[in-house]
């Protein structure tokens, strides 16, 4: 399946000009003609749930940073994530799901669109997701 790679979303580290030239990953990707993965780091039991701008994770990618108020239990955490990321994105939460890292911090979310222009609309709608931007927690 050929790989469709978006632009990386513009951030706060790259305006400040840390993240120029070093070759980062995006925090978006097209997966194929209708799906979306989302490069993420989780914090789990934050005070408020919220998506960040996206940083350098150490290892060449840029991820989105996810605050949670779940505990990282039985799952709890992973679908506290999904129902964020699914309201942040206005898509319905069964087409979200966390595809790796499932027991880790640094995780890849995958995304289903209906076609190719509804997953054109979800990764340009995940690119701009604003810096500070709290949602509440879907509980």
């Amino acid at each position: 399946m050929a790989r469709c790679i978006d632009p990386m979303i513009t951030t706060g580290t790259e305006m400040d000009g840390e993240g120029e030239g070093r070759g980062l990953g995006p925090a978006v990707e097209r997966e194929g003609p209708a799906n979306v993965s989302i490069f993420v780091k989780v914090q789990p039991k934050a005070r408020r749930a919220a998506i960040e701008p996206a940083r350098d994770d150490g290892h060449g990618r840029l991820r989105l940073q996810v605050k949670v108020t779940a505990a990282p239990e039985d799952g709890k955490a992973n679908a506290a994530v999904e129902r964020l990321v699914a309201d942040a994105l206005g898509v319905a939460r069964n087409r979200v799901r966390v595809v790796q890292g499932v027991t880790d911090r640094l995780k890849r979310i995958g995304v289903e669109g209906d076609g190719f222009a509804d997953a054109e609309a979800i990764a340009a709608r995940a690119r701009g997701l604003a810096p500070d931007r709290a949602m509440p927690d879907a509980e």
